[in-house]
């Protein structure tokens, strides 16, 4: 069984919707953008190492842009 990492579905999300992969990703492509937080299953993903973490069937995956209120 082939196990897919967060690298693998922002791939996807990418392939689909090119223009978004400025949002999430460096210059590089190869970290998440420190201005973005992944939250797998109500964890934070830390963004040193976070595109290699395993995903599992029916987890749930939020991409929370920055924001601010007042």
């Amino acid at each position: 069984m082939k196990k897919n990492n967060l690298k693998e579905l922002i791939n996807l999300i990418i392939k689909k919707y090119p223009k978004i992969r400025d949002f999430i990703l460096n210059k590089e492509g190869n970290k998440i953008k420190k201005s973005i937080s992944i939250v797998i299953n109500d964890s934070i993903v830390p963004n040193k190492d976070g595109l290699d973490m395993i995903l599992k069937n029916h987890d749930k995956i939020a991409f929370l842009l920055p924001f601010s209120g007042g």
